[in-house]
């Protein structure tokens, strides 16, 4: 574990010294009739916010509830400066009290605490909600973590640009749970070893685990029955297009060539191609 460091910071960093810092937050349990909500700042819940409120309710443990932000205003009451939709979820799950991060501050400070609270909140990267999935046992991390692995693919900790990537490393976490749902354990797999192990993995990533690479690497290396895919495709293309469904002769005439990716050569054409340094992904 890592201690809390200030060590790269120079003395000149812009801050305040402690008595420039407000008075001190309490930290208490507050009755949840005792708290409101104040509309001259604070939201409305609206249809997003009730599902919020119902997926919390659904797993609520107090392991997961941050203290909510509450300032003392007027009868004994207390307005919430942050955490009205978990508090509405406590309630939600039957509980009477909340944890509660006392501050003082009239309505004016309130409404500023709000705002910083809500717009200075730093956005948690795929890549570390993945690390702590895998910390906290989630399956479906461990499976991409299972499948990497066994492929010779390195999941990143930290975002990187492309071009500081090594060969064989990615942050392509959606696209590969996408992939493990859609074609299994063993098709990502050999999907992904079908660009690491034949010289396609060059500076820059791993192109097989973007998010077209490894769909294309599992749909068309993986699945044992090639004739049913492309049944299945068909059955999919015709769903999509009413031409089909009313026997449209012209889409009849065009044959087979229809509904290829454009520019892309049949499969008996097809010539292999190196992905060169510095191209999309």
């Amino acid at each position: 574990m890592r201690e809390i460091s200030i060590e790269e910071f120079p003395p000149e960093t812009p801050r305040r010294s402690p008595d420039e810092c407000g008075p001190a937050p309490q930290q208490m349990w507050l009755p949840i009739v005792q708290l409101r909500v104040d509309p001259r700042y604070q939201r409305e819940i609206t249809k997003q916010g009730k599902g919020n409120i119902r997926r919390i309710a659904a797993g609520f443990h107090w392991k997961y509830f941050s203290p909510v932000i509450v300032a003392p205003v007027a009868g004994g009451l207390y307005a919430i400066v942050d955490g009205q939709h978990r508090s509405t979820a406590a309630a939600l799950c039957g509980h009477a009290a909340v944890p509660c991060h006392v501050i003082f501050a009239d309505v004016s400070e309130q409404a500023q605490a709000f705002s910083a609270i809500n717009g200075a909140v730093t956005r948690v990267h795929s890549l570390a909600m993945h690390r702590a999935a895998v910390a906290a046992g989630d399956k479906a991390a461990l499976a991409i973590e299972d499948a990497t692995s066994a492929a010779g693919v390195q999941v990143l900790r930290y975002p990187l640009p492309e071009l500081k990537q090594l060969p064989g490393q990615t942050m392509a976490i959606g696209a590969l749970r996408d992939c493990l749902q859609e074609f299994g354990h063993d098709a990502v797999v050999l999907g992904l070893k079908g660009v690491t192990q034949t010289g396609n993995a060059v500076q820059g990533g791993a192109p097989g685990p973007d998010r077209a690479g490894a769909r294309h690497c599992g749909a068309a290396l993986a699945d044992p029955r090639p004739r049913a895919r492309r049944l299945r495709r068909g059955d999919r293309r015709r769903r999509a297009d009413p031409r089909a469904r009313q026997g449209d002769p012209q889409r009849a005439a065009e044959g087979p060539e229809r509904g290829r990716c454009p520019g892309r050569a049949p499969a008996h054409q097809a010539q292999p191609q190196q992905r060169q340094l510095g191209s999309a992904a």
